[in-house]
């Protein structure tokens, strides 16, 4: 029998095993091989299955985990650049959760907590923007009067 086909089966075989199903004897009636290899596997699936015990990840794996598998997915090519604010907040997330497990006593900053809305960002980077080109623009009339003329008030 070919590796892939009975690596085939005895994934399907794994997944009912896992759904409280065992249908060895089907699998080994359509394919044969009642003496082989794949018979004694399925077998040790079953005695396998019947010493595990379900077993429910702790907080602390599933964040790990999910922090984990956030760095991959920011490191994997998606073909269109993130925007710098979701890098930015997934960064100070890993930082916010680091901070938590090594410093007991850290309290976690606002932000932290309650993630600033996105429009709410923009609009204060907006404000400073504007805030500096308005700068730039007085500075530069300014420096184009000449010594002696008033400014008007």
């Amino acid at each position: 029998m070919q590796e892939q086909i009975a690596t085939e089966i005895l994934t399907a075989h794994a997944d009912n095993l896992i759904n409280g199903v065992d249908e060895r004897e089907n699998y080994l009636r359509l394919f044969g091989n009642k003496d082989g290899d794949l018979a004694d596997l399925m077998a040790l699936a079953v005695r396998v299955r019947a010493l595990m015990a379900p077993v429910r990840p702790s907080p602390i794996f599933r964040d790990e985990l999910r922090r984990e598998l956030l760095a991959a997915a920011r490191r994997r090519p998606t073909g269109e650049p993130r925007p710098a604010w979701e890098v930015w907040r997934d960064d100070a997330e890993q930082w916010v959760d680091y901070a938590r497990r090594r410093l007991p006593d850290w309290t976690p900053p606002l932000w932290a907590e309650r993630p600033m809305p996105r429009g709410l960002v923009l609009a204060a980077l907006g404000l400073t923007t504007g805030a500096g080109v308005w700068a730039y623009l007085r500075h530069r009339d300014e420096t184009r009067r000449p010594h002696g003329e008033m400014r008007d008030a």
